[in-house]
C-alpha cells in the first residue's frame, strides 16, 4: 500500500536542504547522520520545514541509547 506521498512502506526519504543550498531526499539515518556532521540547513517534517539551529532538532545516536532525554524519568513505573 502507498502512504499519501506514493511510498511503499520502510522508511520514506526525507526533503532536505543542506548548508551549500543543494536539495537531497534522505532516508533518516542518512539524514541523523547529516545532522551530526552540521552539514543540514532545513528538512521537511510533517507540520512544515525545520530550520536547524533555529527550533529543537533532536539527533539519534547509535551509541548512545540515552541520547534522548537526560532529564528525570518522567513515566510510571510499575
Amino acid at each position: 500500500m502507498l502512504d499519501r506521498r506514493g511510498h511503499s512502506g520502510g522508511l520514506s526519504p526525507i526533503e532536505t536542504i543542506l548548508h551549500d543550498g543543494t536539495f537531497h531526499m534522505f532516508t533518516p539515518q542518512v539524514l541523523d547522520v547529516m545532522l551530526a556532521n552540521s552539514q543540514v540547513s532545513r528538512f521537511m517534517r510533517s507540520r512544515g520545514w525545520v530550520t536547524v539551529g533555529a527550533e529543537s532538532v533532536r539527533v539519534r545516536s547509535r551509541r548512545d541509547p540515552n541520547a534522548f532525554y537526560h532529564g528525570t524519568e518522567r513515566r510510571s513505573v510499575k
